[in-house]
């Protein structure tokens, strides 16, 4: 073999991602991890199906392969701190669900589900933990508002369905270039907050396209960068418009409507322009 250098590099490309296998069906249910997504983002998620990956982005499976090296490698440092002796036995501390033992929190008659990372046990308080990897130019003065919906979501499951219903928890963010830096952040559960999140989850559910509106789009479009779905969502927002342009009767709410539609219509072509833009520039 005259390159075995590029051989090692295709061996990574071809086998370096192990997906997790799943009890459940994951597109089947509105998940914690999904729940602070745009709504139409993870419609298109679930009409998808099972597949992770986008065929446009193959070497997307290493951000998944980080986050799971990351949440091992804690689980680890949790075992080893419930058996050491200034640890464990006397603090009361001990750790349940955490890495290959994971447990998946599931209301199947609303077809919702939370895979927390862990719980901590003090004493007999169980603590929600959410393990996340994180690129180490990120400045975190606090969580992350999709981690924070995504752990609250969790809360709110467990007290509803769960006989373990933690009312604390805490987002450990992990610096993926230096695992010796690590910022952890509180959340106390909120009822409300928990009840919206649910409520969300469950129309998000149940939805037909024309009920949900691109989040991502209205939030600035930073979403939109990302998601797998930008030109089904631009093509989706410009099929609404015309749909709506040719209506016959046009009242002054419709003339709103439009007028917000349009407003999406140009953003979603703003959008796909920048996304262009940085894939040529990538």
């Amino acid at each position: 073999m005259n390159n075995p250098a590029a051989l090692v590099a295709d061996l990574i490309g071809l086998y370096g991602y192990q997906p997790k296998d799943w009890a459940h069906r994951r597109e089947l249910y509105v998940s914690a991890s999904q729940i602070g997504l745009c709504e139409m983002r993870q419609y298109f998620m679930a009409q998808r199906g099972p597949v992770q990956m986008d065929d446009e982005r193959p070497d997307a499976w290493g951000v998944f392969a980080r986050g799971d090296t990351g949440e091992d490698w804690v689980a680890g440092v949790f075992d080893r701190a419930q058996l050491a002796e200034h640890g464990g036995p006397r603090l009361g501390l001990a750790f349940s669900a955490t890495g290959k033992h994971q447990v998946t929190v599931i209301d199947e008659i609303n077809k919702l589900a939370a895979t927390p990372d862990g719980i901590m046990w003090l004493g007999s308080e169980p603590i929600l933990l959410e393990i996340k990897t994180i690129d180490p130019r990120v400045s975190l003065d606090g969580p992350k508002p999709a981690h924070h919906r995504q752990v609250m979501f969790a809360m709110a499951l467990m007290a509803r369905v769960h006989s373990i219903k933690p009312t604390r928890g805490v987002i450990l963010y992990v610096d993926c270039s230096n695992y010796a830096n690590v910022t952890a952040f509180d959340v106390d559960y909120d009822e409300v907050e928990g009840d919206a999140l649910i409520d969300r989850a469950k129309r998000i559910h149940t939805a037909t396209l024309d009920d949900l509106q691109p989040e991502g789009v209205f939030d600035g479009g930073n979403e939109c960068k990302t998601c797998d779905f930008a030109a089904q969502c631009k093509a989706y927002q410009v099929e609404r418009v015309e749909r709506a342009e040719a209506s016959a009767d046009i009242d002054d709410d419709d003339l709103t409507e439009l007028d917000d539609l349009a407003a999406q219509r140009e953003a979603a072509t703003q959008m796909e322009g920048e996304a262009k833009r940085l894939k040529e520039s990538a």
